[in-house]
């Protein structure tokens, strides 16, 4: 949806555009079909180019990132804007004091905590401004704005 809203933000819709507009889950094997020719171009999970330029399995200059933005908030390059990730939410009928107990425990989590490794975070932080999403979802005529 965010790279939808990328593309369609700078003028091309790649429903419509591209030969083909394919989703995938398996971030290696969208790099290893970019490298084999498959595709001209494809999106990951920021921190996967780092992380596979780390462990050598992917030379940096065999590729380009397009539209790159970097910044001294965020340690990874990107394509996008920083979006927030993952919300804690709650039903509106749990007890007010149940909801400031549980957000304050998260804010509390440490990124070395076993609950933070294995969920792979850093953390929680105070809720963002979400208009970037709407805008993302807006642009890709995902529900409830399709």
């Amino acid at each position: 949806m965010f790279q939808t809203a990328l593309l369609s933000n700078m003028g091309f819709d790649p429903r419509t555009e591209a030969a083909s507009f394919e989703i995938a889950s398996d971030q290696t094997v969208l790099i290893e079909d970019l490298l084999a020719n498959k595709y001209d171009a494809v999106f990951v999970r920021t921190g996967v180019v780092e992380s596979f330029v780390e462990t050598g399995y992917l030379d940096p200059d065999a590729i380009a990132i397009f539209n790159e933005q970097q910044d001294d908030v965020f340690p990874y390059v990107r394509s996008t804007i920083l979006y927030p990730e993952w919300f804690l939410v709650s039903q509106a009928t749990t007890d007010p004091q149940l909801i400031t107990a549980v957000q304050s425990a998260a804010f509390a989590l440490p990124p070395d905590a076993a609950a933070a490794v294995d969920a792979q975070i850093l953390g929680f932080g105070p809720p963002l401004d979400v208009t970037g999403v709407i805008e993302a979802m807006r642009a890709a005529a995902v529900p409830p704005y399709d």
